[in-house]
C-alpha cells in the first residue's frame, strides 16, 4: 500500500514526455524541489492537465517512486493568485529558484517567499507585464512597486535562506520582518547596493 503526500506546491517549470504524461520541477514547503510526473495528464479526458500550468500554486497530492514523484491529484490554491503563466517576472524568478536549490529538503521560509512574490507580481497588468519594451516601467497597480524591484527583493531573502548571502546590508535593514510590499520597498530605496549583492552572492555560490 503505497502512502499519498499531501502538499502545497508551485511549479516552476514542466516538459512534456512520452505520449501524453507531463514532468514538472515543483517547489514545495515540506518536501523542497522535486521532480514529478503526471500520467496522461496531455491527454484530453485528463482531469489532471486543467490545473497543471507553469507556474501555478496548487494543491498536490503525491506519490514517491524510485526517482520521480508521481502527481495522484490536484486542485487550485485559494489564495486568489491569477494566472501568472505569462509574467516574464515570475518566468525569471522560476528560473532563479531552479538554478540555486538541489535536493529535496524542507524550505518553509523560502517558499512562504515565493507565494508573497506571486501575490505581488499577480497585481501587475499582464498585458503590460509581456511587453519587453517597458520591463523596467512595469509597476503594482496597487503599490507603485516596480517588478524588477519585487524580484530583485526576492532574490534576496532566497539567497539568504539558502545560506549564500551572508553580511546582506540591505536585509540587516528589515531584520526578521518576512518577504512582503513593506521589504520591497526597503529594496527599491536600495536598489543599486541590492543589485550589486545579488550579483556577489550569485558569484560566489559559482552556480
Amino acid at each position: 500500500m503505497y502512502h499519498i503526500y499531501h502538499t502545497e506546491g508551485i511549479i516552476l517549470a514542466s516538459t512534456a514526455t512520452g505520449e501524453s504524461d507531463r514532468f514538472f520541477q515543483i517547489l514545495t514547503p515540506d518536501l523542497g524541489l522535486i521532480p514529478a510526473v503526471a500520467r496522461g495528464s496531455r491527454a484530453l479526458v485528463s482531469k489532471l492537465k486543467y490545473h497543471l500550468s507553469d507556474h501555478a500554486h496548487i494543491q498536490l497530492d503525491l506519490v514517491r517512486g524510485k526517482e520521480v514523484w508521481t502527481i495522484t491529484g490536484v486542485m487550485p490554491t485559494d489564495d486568489g493568485v491569477p494566472e501568472l503563466t505569462v509574467s516574464p517576472y515570475v518566468m525569471m524568478l522560476a528560473s532563479f529558484v531552479k538554478r540555486l536549490v538541489h535536493g529535496q529538503e524542507p524550505s518553509h521560509e523560502l517558499f512562504a517567499t515565493m507565494v508573497a512574490a506571486w501575490r505581488l507580481l499577480a497585481a501587475v497588468p499582464q498585458s503590460i507585464a509581456s511587453d519587453s519594451t517597458v520591463h523596467d516601467v512595469t509597476y503594482n497597480a496597487v503599490s507603485g512597486m516596480a517588478s524588477d524591484a519585487i524580484v530583485l527583493a526576492a532574490k534576496l531573502y532566497i539567497l539568504a535562506f539558502l545560506g549564500y548571502a551572508s553580511n546582506v546590508s540591505v536585509l540587516a535593514r528589515v531584520g526578521d520582518t518576512p518577504f512582503c510590499a513593506e521589504t520591497v520597498m526597503i529594496v527599491t530605496a536600495n536598489k543599486g547596493v541590492a543589485t550589486r549583492e545579488v550579483a556577489r552572492s550569485l558569484a560566489e555560490t559559482h552556480l
